[in-house]
């Protein structure tokens, strides 16, 4: 098991959405993720959330 940190910073929500797959795929496979979420990424939570 390995330790990874998937950094979304862009606004670009194909980008934020590759980031979230990396993370349920690298999850999956039995590996500890986290997201940092920083700069114009953020704006793009309550997007997906609708």
């Amino acid at each position: 098991m390995k330790d990874y940190a998937l950094f979304a910073f862009n606004g670009d929500i194909m980008c934020f959405s590759h980031v979230l797959l990396n993370a349920l795929d690298l999850n999956e496979r039995g590996h500890r993720v986290g997201i940092i979420i920083e700069g114009a990424a953020t704006q793009l939570i309550t997007a997906l959330s609708k």
